[in-house]
């Protein structure tokens, strides 16, 4: 009995350090340097984070599969967007995780396309409608409903690296997604959500460089 007290009183006392450290970083205007993400799938053990701008990049070791394996992610990272007095904030998150390529005589030159495949998510908090979101870079063009219909949204390869490469190349400082609320709220407005893409070439490299460190596919 009394050694469940003293694990009972150790845990309190382990929680109320951890509010409080959470507290402080709120009131100081920090957000915590990680959370755990909702993408590509049960990673659970961070082993790099670095940030550029509004792009941060993490790598994880994922132990769930055999060998174990690390993987690498950009994210843009919660981009917010008020949505009504009644409604809660929505939460967007655009997520590129890079995967060395399997050898292919027929890629081109281009290093990006060439050695790496690049899965990509769409992810929102509430989950809006994709049916008619569209996220444009300059003249170019991603009809989401092409590729998905419901969040989270995840491209695979093609459709992915077809948007990074539209991304590195732009000569816009940002571009812009459109979506409405999700379908049961009562307003179902449309919102426009900026994608910056200044530091954009800087945190794909980063991306690169991470990933070929952490390699061990």
């Amino acid at each position: 009995m009394r050694s469940w007290t003293k694990f009972a009183i150790g845990f309190a006392a382990m929680l109320l350090a951890f509010v409080l450290q959470l507290q402080q970083a709120n009131a100081s205007g920090d957000r915590p340097t990680w959370r755990p993400p909702p993408t590509m799938g049960m990673q659970d053990n961070v082993v790099s984070l670095k940030r550029v701008g509004d792009w941060q990049v993490t790598c994880y070791r994922r132990t769930f599969v055999q060998p174990v394996r690390d993987a690498c992610e950009l994210r843009l990272h919660e981009r917010e967007q008020a949505t009504g007095h009644t409604k809660p904030t929505f939460i967007f998150d655009l997520v590129i995780e890079a995967v060395p390529a399997a050898p292919n005589p027929g890629r081109g030159q281009n290093l990006v396309s060439e050695i790496y495949d690049f899965n990509l998510l769409l992810d929102s908090t509430p989950t809006p409608s994709w049916s008619d979101a569209v996220l444009r870079i300059g003249e170019f063009e991603l009809r989401v409903s092409d590729v998905c219909v419901i969040g989270p949204c995840l491209l695979r390869r093609g459709a992915a690296e077809h948007l990074v490469e539209q991304m590195l190349s732009a000569e816009r400082p940002a571009g812009v997604l459109t979506f409405r609320d999700a379908p049961l709220s009562k307003s179902f407005m449309k919102r426009r959500i900026g994608i910056p893409l200044a530091d954009f070439g800087e945190a794909m490299s980063l991306l690169i460089e991470q990933t070929q460190l952490h390699s061990g596919y």
